[in-house]
């Protein structure tokens, strides 16, 4: 893993009352693996393997370390509105009307989860670290 993830982190206090091994947390966040988003989803966000088979390691007896990976498609703004125009453009030719706000949020949408399954797919790795009571979120964004 790069060295320049560990720039930036949030960092949170753990208020679980019992300590988790190793072997438990692998166990646990094996069940919220990640994977690629469904046909209509927009993200999905999981946890991916640090090292072979394992979920979380131990660094030097000093923390664990696990990583959440996001997976979320990427539909370039150019891309959807070239296809709602040229819906847009035909519905009013066929009907010889222009087309309304509400109508073109519904061609909007019906382009979009057209669309949607051949998008794209960016991955983001964002490492979490448990040291003692503290959690760490290796990230700058509190959107994650």
């Amino acid at each position: 893993m790069d060295t320049k993830l560990f720039k930036a982190f949030t960092p949170f206090i753990n208020h679980a009352t019992e300590a988790v091994t190793l072997d438990v947390l692998n166990d646990a966040l094996a069940e919220y693996d990640t994977r690629d988003p469904e046909g209509t989803e927009w993200r999905h966000m999981g946890f991916a393997e640090v090292s072979l088979n394992e979920f979380a390691i131990d660094v030097q007896g000093a923390a664990t370390l696990c990583c959440v990976q996001l997976n979320e498609r990427i539909l370039p703004g150019a891309v959807q509105r070239e296809k709602i125009l040229e819906r847009v453009v035909s519905i009013a030719e066929r009907e010889g009307r222009k087309v309304g706000k509400k109508e073109w949020a519904q061609v909007r949408d019906e382009v979009a989860q057209e669309v949607l399954p051949k998008a794209f797919i960016r991955r983001k790795l964002i490492p979490i670290m448990f040291v003692g009571d503290n959690v760490l979120i290796f990230t700058t964004s509190a959107k994650v």
